[in-house]
């Protein structure tokens, strides 16, 4: 190439290196670094740098090249990220690895606490996210570090997102079980929050404490008003929110019934009463059978919180509802669809094959994932499919059929309508009920072993010793079913809803 003047400014000069790194021209950059080599870190708008713009697109050669003249590997641009913070967020895993095989800082945190473990899972698919968190373990990467919404890898795996393959890697590398982010979360705290029973018990073999009483940590300028569980563990939170369940796991696992919340970071939360026990805190929001679980565990009734009341105050001043037992509009209607169910003639084994083959059809060929809503239509239930449309094959819609001696082994059902079906001892091994909707149903003895579903609704359904063993149950729905005797071992439970479930007898969660 041209010789370039050496009367050249230090502006052109540097937007010519920029020019020729943002268009891969490696020659170039090579031979202007050879007779300017003190521009080689020169800044850009936001304080980019060229290696950090050689980092944004991929260009592993470009990257290399600027290393090899001296640029700076951990200059920051102006929000403080770094040439690997760069490559994370826009997915250049090839570059990311090489950067810290040069030794890129993989704790660095921009002026927004964003770090490299965290970009990676937020941005990264899973298959190259899973690469890049052992590479970066590998190279010194703090795994308890807190990022921008001060959680971290593990609180953000036991929460919404519920991943419990990796909580058992964190946990398995040595991640603190006991973290509590500037919210008052932990692990657990999350998991039990959002019914992530099997990542609940997996947090507990590994040491999670479960009498753990946590508290928001108040900065500069934040509202002291203090939230309602404020101070509390998780027995607390399940008792809070009403979790039968959850409770019912917590005292078999051990849970103190008689801790008291407590204020773990001494700031001052207005409003906020503490010292309660689980026992206090049911009897105040009249969760009744959850105090009996209480009791029957060994809640004392003389424990005073920090304003001296017991629970027996509680119960001496509280509104205590009456216990009414009434037949209800849904119980009626629920009785009502069995019986409709029952009396139908099962499907005909060619026409149900021809069902499966359209709604097959119609799976390939929806625009996206959709969900049911139930409502309630003269007198009876009825789903409408929202949010996914296709314009070929049909949408397999048995509702209120008859299940009996039907093949149902083996299929793909996700988003069928089987609401209000009756199908006693009805084998579904080995297939597929993403998004189905199995409201009202009756399917006592039904067996669901390994099967996947995940965002299925069972609301109101009879499962009475049904088998659930090793099955997928991800935002499976089981609000005020008949689960008595049902079998959950080995199940994978994460964010399941039971309220309002009879869960009497149940097998493998308790």
């Amino acid at each position: 190439m041209d010789t370039i003047k050496k009367d050249i400014s230090y502006h052109e000069l540097k937007t010519k290196l920029r020019q020729n790194t943002t268009n891969n021209q490696l020659e170039a950059v090579k031979d202007l670094l050879e007779q300017y080599p003190e521009i080689i870190d020169a800044r850009y708008e936001e304080g980019l740098t060229c290696l950090m713009i050689a980092s944004n697109q991929g260009n592993l050669a470009m990257v290399k090249l600027l290393l090899a003249k001296d640029a700076h590997l951990d200059a920051e641009d102006f929000y403080q990220n770094t040439s690997l913070l760069k490559a994370i967020e826009n997915k250049r895993v090839a570059v990311a690895n090489y950067l810290l095989a040069q030794g890129a800082d993989p704790n660095h945190q921009s002026s927004s606490f964003d770090n490299a473990l965290h970009l990676g899972h937020r941005n990264l698919e899973r298959q190259d996210f899973w690469a890049m968190l052992k590479l970066l373990l590998a190279h010194g990467a703090d795994i308890d570090l807190l990022h921008y919404n001060r959680q971290n890898l593990l609180t953000e795996a036991t929460d919404y997102d519920a991943d419990l393959e990796l909580t058992r890697f964190l946990l398995e590398q040595g991640a603190n079980p006991n973290q509590v982010t500037h919210y008052a979360n932990t692990p657990l705290n999350n998991a039990c929050e959002r019914g992530n029973i099997s990542i609940i018990e997996v947090l507990l073999q590994r040491g999670a404490n479960i009498n753990q009483c946590t508290c928001r940590h108040l900065g500069p300028g934040w509202s002291t008003h203090g939230d309602e569980d404020e101070g509390f563990n998780a027995l607390m939170r399940a008792t809070h929110k009403n979790n039968e369940l959850i409770v019912r796991l917590l005292i078999a696992r051990g849970a103190d019934v008689n801790v008291q919340s407590m204020n773990t970071t001494r700031g001052t939360f207005d409003g906020v009463v503490f010292g309660k026990t689980a026992l206090q805190i049911a009897l105040e929001k009249q969760h009744f059978s959850i105090a009996q679980l209480l009791l029957d565990a060994g809640a004392d009734i003389n424990i005073k919180d920090d304003t001296g009341k017991s629970p027996q105050d509680y119960l001496k001043n509280g509104q205590i509802a009456q216990d009414q037992t009434v037949a209800s509009s849904s119980t009626l209607n629920h009785s009502l669809m069995q019986e409709m169910a029952a009396g139908n003639a099962p499907i005909k084994a060619n026409e149900w094959g021809q069902m499966l083959a359209e709604h097959q059809v119609f799976l390939e060929n929806k625009t996206k994932d959709g969900h049911w809503q139930v409502l309630d239509a003269s007198g009876l239930a009825m789903g409408i499919f929202q949010g996914a449309k296709s314009d070929k094959g049909q949408q397999l819609a048995p509702q209120f059929a008859n299940l009996t001696g039907m093949d149902l082994q083996s299929h793909n059902l996700s988003y069928a309508n089987l609401l209000g079906c009756w199908g006693e001892g009805t084998d579904f091994r080995g297939s597929t009920f993403i998004g189905a909707l199995l409201v009202d149903a009756y399917l006592p003895q039904a067996n669901f072993e390994g099967v996947v579903l995940t965002n299925a609704d069972f609301s109101r359904t009879d499962l009475t010793n049904a088998n659930f063993r090793n099955a997928l149950l991800k935002g499976t729905d089981f609000e005020n079913c008949n689960l008595t005797g049902a079998d959950f071992t080995g199940a994978q439970i994460l964010g399941a809803k039971f309220d309002g479930a009879n869960i009497d007898q149940i097998k493998g969660i308790l």
